[in-house]
């Protein structure tokens, strides 16, 4: 197929990609089936390079998920102060207007009724 030495890596790597291609293509119908066909692939192949995950070229803050747990934990916590700052802003705005509605009602006894709230 390929006559010249530069590009017999090049070959290699086209036969190689349609081999594994040609062993990826049987696509089982059930999921018990995908299970043994993958068992009988790693162990006809016996663990080609291409069956090999990723995870050696992981650093260890990578494997141990500590990005996706430090942007959880941001996420929640940003969640909680925010809610604990509106929670804060509401329950000031209802004592104000508790203190007002009190205010309001003890001014209109006094003109009322002539008695000061408290008083005897």
């Amino acid at each position: 197929m390929c006559h010249m030495k530069g590009h017999l890596y090049e070959c290699r790597q086209v036969q190689t990609r349609c081999r594994v291609t040609r062993r990826l293509r049987n696509k089982p119908r059930q999921p018990a089936e995908l299970a043994a066909d993958v068992v009988e692939r790693v162990l006809t192949t016996d663990g080609d390079m291409y069956l090999e995950t990723l995870q050696h070229a992981l650093s260890w803050w990578q494997l141990s998920l500590i990005d996706v747990k430090a942007f959880l934990l941001t996420a929640a916590l940003l969640v909680v102060g925010l809610t604990g700052s509106i929670l804060y802003r509401v329950i000031v705005l209802l004592q104000r207007v508790d203190r007002t509605n009190i205010a309001i009602g003890s001014i209109a006894n006094i003109i009322c009724f002539d008695q000061v709230p408290g008083g005897v």
